[in-house]
């Protein structure tokens, strides 16, 4: 045993100074290839880049260049004066302002660095002359009205009579027939209620990139008008197709009346505001994104060509007056996750024969289907828990109304005066029976 012991120990100690001499000739080994990598990177030759000009020369002072090494480092020179005499001043003309571009005043330069000694100042476009405005700071003005202005393409300036321009208030081009083009310069942030209202001449308009905030009544009855355009500095609203939306697309603003045919909301569209597409008559179809959750008031307001329109799961909230008027219309599908059917929301669709209300529905408001003449039959959901005054007014021909509830919960609804003025001897179909116009239940 100790025999064994003994040569268990020797080995051990035979082979230690074999590890030893491994590890030493393992660092050396590093050592030398650090060395030689040390080497290469000090005392290579150097591969240097472009020169790029880090300070351009002018008449009077040098200037420097620069490139550089993939290892890090740099080599400068200096560049000349470009002329030992000095600059070589030239005076560079200005140019007068028009009715639609900016001007500039003569300004004094170098010919050869381009270094200014006098600056030129903005002569800022002249604009439509003759507009009225009226004076609303020490330095501001909005526009009132045409005043003696007889142009067909108005361009709103950014000063008139050294007040900046920074409004045009509501009713001030109201009714201007002359008016085909509109250009609003950068300074004017807001367009009030009908400022163009009933401009029927008005074909397109361009709205500066200080436009902040627009009136959902400022286009109303411009029957002719085919494009909005938004400058490009916008970051309120932007102009996509000729269409006006918020800058981040989630907003449909408005739609120009004269855009005939069919219309695919985008599917970034979360709103569509209020009277979006009011007295669009040529609007032939349209399809509602499946993002949108809003339909604002009288969206869809007198829109005659109108005969489908499906309103997709994801609107929630239906504004008063969004269908009303859509006198051809005569297929609507609702939404299941609406609450509520705005006023007057499918007021005088004089086509429309039937409807199915969804069981999220609990208010059915004022004179909501009013006007329906031909309107045969409603499926209307158990959540309903209020029908509105007028709600059904002058829907002659509904004979048919069918309810998702019992007898009992229909007869519990809280019903407004004349809800169902002018209607037949109509017949309630509920889950346990029927309720007649009268209010005699027959149970199943």
């Amino acid at each position: 045993m100790n025999n064994k012991t003994t040569a268990t120990q020797n080995s051990a100690k035979s082979a230690a100074p074999k590890k030893k001499k491994i590890t030493v000739a393992i660092v050396i080994s590093v050592a030398v290839l650090c060395l030689c990598a040390a080497a290469f990177w000090f005392l290579h030759p150097h591969t240097f880049g472009e020169w790029q000009v880090i300070k351009e020369p002018t008449c009077v002072e040098t200037g420097k260049e620069m490139r550089k090494c993939f290892c890090g480092e740099n080599e400068v020179r200096t560049l000349d004066a470009l002329n030992s005499s000095g600059h070589v001043k030239v005076m560079n003309k200005g140019y007068s302002a028009t009715k639609t571009e900016d001007g500039m005043t003569d300004s004094v330069s170098c010919k050869l660095c381009g270094e200014v000694f006098v600056s030129g100042e903005v002569l800022y476009a002249t604009g439509s002359q003759g507009l009225e405005y009226k004076i609303v700071s020490e330095t501001a003005c909005e526009i009132i009205g045409i005043g003696t202005c007889t142009d067909p393409y108005v361009f709103v300036p950014r000063y008139i009579d050294g007040y900046e321009v920074i409004a045009i208030a509501g009713d001030a081009f109201a009714n201007c027939n002359g008016i085909t083009n509109v250009t609003i310069d950068d300074s004017v942030k807001s367009i009030g209620s009908y400022a163009f209202y009933g401009c029927k001449g008005l074909t397109s308009i361009t709205l500066g990139d200080g436009i902040a905030s627009i009136d959902n009544r400022a286009f109303l009855e411009c029957s002719k008008l085919g494009t909005i355009t938004v400058s490009s500095g916008n970051t309120v609203y932007k102009s996509i197709g000729g269409v006006l939306f918020s800058n981040d697309e989630k907003t449909l603003v408005c739609y120009p009346a004269n855009k005939p045919g069919a219309y695919v909301i985008p599917e970034s569209v979360v709103t569509i505001g209020d009277r979006v597409f009011y007295n669009c008559f040529g609007l032939t179809d349209i399809t509602i994104g499946a993002n949108v959750e809003s339909i604002g008031y009288g969206a869809f307001y007198n829109c005659e060509g109108l005969t489908e329109v499906i309103i997709p799961d994801s609107v929630t909230d239906l504004g008063d007056y969004a269908f009303a008027n859509c006198t051809n219309l005569a297929d609507v599908t609702v939404s299941k996750n609406i609450t509520n059917i705005g006023g007057y929301s499918f007021a005088n669709c004089f086509s429309l024969e039937s409807i199915e209300i969804s069981d999220k529905v609990e208010v059915i408001e004022d004179y909501a289907f009013s006007n329906c003449y031909i309107l045969k039959s409603i499926k209307i959901g158990g959540g309903v828990t209020k029908i509105a005054p007028g709600a059904f007014y002058n829907c002659y021909e509904l004979k048919n109304i069918t309810f998702n509830g019992t007898a009992a919960k229909w007869k519990s609804i809280s019903f407004g005066k004349r809800w169902n003025s002018n209607t037949p001897a109509y017949t309630v179909y509920c889950t346990n029976g029927s309720v007649s116009k009268n209010g005699r239940v027959t149970y199943n």
